[in-house]
């Protein structure tokens, strides 16, 4: 996300509340947005079906054995689509957004602002996607036991923590995926509005060479992204490659997941990725657009 777009909507942010929780469309500048106005739903079975169609030519195309899932959500209608959302994968470093938010929680709960060697440590952990910073805030969240704490605290349900207390190794799945970025970018969250801002900003503002992913299925300006990728001994050597965030398409504002391994290599792995979130994304879309939907929501 280019640095005046992000101001942007770091002001819609702070300035007008955030969409809730998938279910409530943000309005202009100014206007307050409504929980509950729109509980999630599914997309009508047709279109379910033919995304899913659609996806599973994709994968059919693929090397046997890799695995892709999926998950949006569009932010003012509600609309979810899934594909395998309850497959599990391991995160490697999608999952610093986890860190980033529990980090940002363990400060609220201790009545403080985040400390400047907190910022210092969390700005590279997304940015630059730092592991030696990743590890710190593992440590200082209480390790695996502070994540499980925290991760049950957020609702994730199939997320556990790595083996060997490593935080690379957390396997989750797509609608968790969903569940730590909607305490991000929707109203309906343990967070402050000024940590959720944080967040916003240092996900929009990732090194260009870590923007790709699900902001391939949307406006690469209006995206804020965090990436995994790894190379798993586990897997002989074939890579997991996952992507999350938020993105704008078609002035629609919409969450996106997406998760795979077992690929040749990083760069089939990106391309599967941002192949994956374009299909859905389109595919729910279009959908919207149909006979009957909704008019997209105001622009932040």
């Amino acid at each position: 996300m280019s640095t005046p777009a992000a101001a942007l909507l770091l002001g819609a942010l702070l300035g007008a509340g955030f969409p809730a929780a998938a279910s409530a469309a943000p309005g202009p500048p100014g206007e307050e947005s409504v929980l509950g106005q729109h509980p999630l739903r599914s997309p009508e079975p047709g279109v379910g079906a033919r995304i899913t169609r659609n996806l599973d030519d994709e994968v059919a195309g693929m090397a046997a054995g890799t695995r892709v899932a999926v998950s949006v959500q569009e932010l003012g209608s509600g609309t979810t689509f899934d594909y395998h959302a309850g497959q599990r994968f391991v995160t490697a470093s999608a999952v610093k957004v986890d860190l980033l938010v529990l980090l940002m929680l363990k400060a609220q709960d201790e009545h403080r602002a985040l400390t400047a060697d907190e910022r210092d440590l969390l700005a590279p952990m997304i940015r630059s996607s730092d592991n030696d910073a990743a590890a710190e805030v593992y440590d200082r969240i209480g390790g695996a036991e502070g994540y499980r704490e925290g991760a049950a605290r957020l609702g994730l349900t199939t997320t556990r923590p790595g083996d060997d207390d490593h935080w690379g190794k957390t396997e989750t799945t797509v609608a968790d995926r969903l569940r730590v970025l909607r305490t991000v970018f929707t109203v309906d969250s343990p967070l402050s509005q000024e940590h959720r801002a944080y967040a916003v900003e240092l996900m929009g503002t990732v090194d260009r060479d870590q923007a790709w992913g699900v902001s391939a299925a949307g406006d690469p300006d209006r995206s804020e992204v965090k990436n995994g990728w790894v190379s798993r001994s586990a897997d002989k050597g074939k890579w997991a490659v996952n992507s999350t965030g938020h993105i704008v398409h078609n002035e629609r504002f919409y969450l996106v997941a997406v998760l795979s391994d077992h690929h040749r290599d990083e760069a089939t792995g990106i391309k599967q990725v941002e192949r994956s979130a374009t299909t859905a994304v389109d595919g729910l879309d279009q959908a919207l657009q149909g006979p009957g939907a909704r008019a997209p929501h105001a622009a932040l």
